[in-house]
């Protein structure tokens, strides 16, 4: 291909105005006014005179945090859902259902709503009012997670490994005996966003077992179990 051949296409020339000819000395642009000069222009959203569009408009008054506030919860919430001895924490409260799993961020806040019987142990992650403080005082609960108290090896169940014993024990459920009392369905509950086939049935009776100390009669059940499933 020789230059001569190439197609190329004519590019349309720029519209020169103020030069007479059809636009003459104005150059479209009119006598004067805001508009005939450089760089001058009219606010889109100039409306002659009146109310423009955005200033008709409702709005949004008051003031938005930056910061959400955080989840209530109450005493009585707690009474319902918690074990004695458990601990308070947004895990737990996520895992038991009184929060859901998009308000963990938010954090939560215990208020002094309802009555407290149970001694529960409160999380470092959990806020107080101050007459809940009171009420928490009052009844000898401790207001630290990370309280030690006596824990058994729950990994020596079948079917529990380390991520779920921990998990479990966030839950206050650390020893054999309370594990024991403990129906299937609220573990289940429990484990329903942990991956995995997780079967408890047996996990009650297994644990009572180990709290009875009859570790001969739980290896000859185990070695039946498969994961801790029948």
């Amino acid at each position: 291909m020789q230059m001569h051949e190439l197609i190329t296409t004519s590019k349309k020339s720029r519209k020169r105005v103020g030069r007479g000819g059809k636009f003459r000395k104005t150059a479209g642009r009119g006598t004067k006014g805001q508009k005939a000069r450089s760089g001058g222009n009219v606010d889109p959203l100039f409306e002659g005179g009146r109310s423009s569009l955005v200033q008709r408009m409702k709005k949004r008054r008051g003031f938005t945090a930056v910061h959400a506030s955080r989840c209530t919860v109450t005493l009585t919430a707690l009474e319902r859902v918690f074990e004695d001895g458990a601990t308070v924490s947004m895990d737990t409260l996520v895992a038991y259902g009184v929060l859901r799993k998009s308000q963990k961020a938010r954090g939560a806040k215990i208020v002094a709503t309802g009555t407290l019987t149970k001694k529960l142990v409160i999380g470092d992650d959990i806020a107080l009012s101050a007459a809940a403080a009171k009420i928490l005082k009052a009844s000898d609960t401790p207001a630290v997670s990370d309280e030690k108290a006596s824990t058994d090896d729950l990994t020596k169940i079948e079917g529990i490994g380390p991520k779920i014993a921990q998990m479990l024990t966030n839950a206050g459920i650390k020893t054999f005996a309370t594990l024991a009392d403990i129906k299937p369905a609220k573990i289940a509950n429990l484990l329903k966003d942990v991956r995995g086939n997780h079967d408890p049935q047996t996990w009650p009776q297994q644990a009572a077992l180990a709290r009875d100390g009859k570790w001969d009669e739980l290896a000859r059940w185990q070695d039946e179990l498969k994961g801790g499933k029948m």
